[in-house]
Formats: C-alpha cells, sequence, structure tokens
C-alpha cells in the first residue's frame, strides 16, 4: 500500500511446492491512440518451499485482450533474487519496485516500435523458424513441427487480439502469436506444468528470445 501496489491474484503449483502473486503498478496503457490493444504492467513475485525456485521480484506485462505475458522486455529490467541461504533485503526490493515503473515507460516504448514494424507471412515464417531451431533440431525440422503451424496459425488471424491493427500484421502481433502459444498453446504434462515453463523456465526463455528476434525484423 505505501508503494501504491495492489496484489490482485496469488497462487500455488505442485502441491505447495512454488506459490506467487502479482502486484499491479499501475493502470492499463494503451498501445495506440485508438485503444483496444492495452498493457497492465505488475510485479510478480515467487518462491518455493522446496528450494526449487529462489525468492523472486520480476517485472512482467500482460497484455489484457488475451492475457498473455512477457516476464523481460530488455537486459537489465527491474528484478529481485535472492536465495534461500541469503537474508532478505527489504530496502532493495523496495528499490526494484520504483524502478518497475520506469522499466514499464521503455517497454512501451519497445512495444509501440514493434507495432510499427510491417512483418508478412513470409517474414513471419522465417522469424518463427529461427526460434524454433534448436542444436538438435535443424530449420526444416523446425518449420514441420506442430509449434511452427500453431505460430503461425495465431500469427495469420487465429489468435486473440491478432487482427488489432497494432498486431495485423506487425512485429508485436507476432511476437503476442509467440506469447499466447507460450502461455496457452504449446504441450505439456498438465496446465500447471505449462504456466511453471512460461513463467520461469524453457517457455519464460523461448518468449524472451521471441523479443530479440522481433526487435530485429
Amino acid at each position: 500500500e505505501q508503494g501504491g501496489l495492489t496484489i490482485e491474484s496469488a497462487g500455488v503449483l505442485f502441491g505447495g511446492k512454488r506459490y506467487f502473486a502479482t502486484a499491479k503498478i499501475s493502470d492499463a496503457v494503451s498501445l495506440a491512440a485508438a485503444g483496444g490493444d492495452t498493457i497492465v504492467p505488475y510485479i510478480l513475485l515467487s518462491t518455493s518451499a522446496d528450494g526449487s525456485l529462489a525468492t523472486e521480484g520480476r517485472f512482467t506485462q500482460v497484455r489484457t485482450v488475451c492475457n498473455n505475458t512477457l516476464s523481460q522486455a530488455r537486459k537489465g529490467a527491474a528484478a529481485f533474487r535472492v536465495t534461500h541461504r541469503s537474508k532478505f533485503d527489504s530496502a532493495e526490493f523496495k528499490s526494484v519496485m520504483e524502478n518497475a515503473r520506469e522499466d514499464f515507460g521503455a517497454f512501451m516504448e519497445m512495444a509501440r516500435k514493434l507495432a510499427s514494424i510491417k512483418v508478412e507471412s513470409r517474414l513471419a515464417e522465417d522469424m518463427t523458424t529461427l526460434l524454433l531451431t534448436t542444436p538438435t533440431r535443424n530449420a526444416d525440422a523446425a518449420r514441420d513441427s506442430a509449434g511452427f503451424t500453431k505460430i503461425m496459425s495465431l500469427f495469420q488471424g487465429g489468435g486473440r487480439g491478432s487482427t488489432l491493427e497494432t498486431a495485423r500484421e506487425t512485429s508485436w502481433g507476432w511476437l503476442n502469436a509467440v506469447t499466447e502459444y507460450v502461455d496457452h498453446h504449446v504441450r505439456a504434462r498438465n496446465d500447471e506444468n505449462r504456466t511453471a515453463s512460461a513463467t520461469w523456465g524453457p517457455g519464460a526463455d523461448l518468449k524472451q528470445r521471441a523479443v530479440e528476434i522481433a526487435l530485429a525484423a
């Protein structure tokens, strides 16, 4: 309350082994003057009871039209992390909370830049191929994957918010096709595992890589 934050949600995963809460930093901000595509900034607070996750406070933002998340917009974004063997420093954590508002301004600049970059289907295919190519999966295999098909389907009108002016055939639209895929569609043992991956694991890493590819488009 003193910092102007509002806890909006909290939950546990894996039978209470991990738990988290989201604190709203400010009201939603529109990506364009016409509105319709809005972003809300949050601090994601998380820790674990089994030592599998450090205590963290991370800047994250949610695209309201589809509830997609991006945990980091740029390197050096607001973050606080302390292991369970270390002492929690409330003053340091408060500093991160204050810097998060500045980081949100930088994120919105990035998002608007991406919304101004036109991306046709062929370029989107190349970006998706690059995203899904790994040391163990070459470009041909990436193009033949279910993930490639789903991301392209979401980008080409199947995704929530994909027909908005800010998203239709833009780098921002492609990025959100990736985030929707990771947050809601990627294959996982169950929804709990998908959430953990998208927030702290391989899914979060894939979304960060997508940001880098989108900015380079």
